[in-house]
């Protein structure tokens, strides 16, 4: 588990990035975030 919470930080720190830049990701980051507290 120690491997993979730096992934699941990195992966959810693109996505914020991702849905700045391209503005319409909303629905994309919230489907981020619940998978998110599945995988926590």
């Amino acid at each position: 588990m120690s491997n993979k919470t730096p992934a699941v930080i990195v992966a959810f720190l693109l996505t914020l990035i991702v849905a700045n830049l391209f503005g319409e990701g909303k629905q994309f980051y919230m489907d981020s975030v619940l998978s998110g507290r599945k995988a926590f």
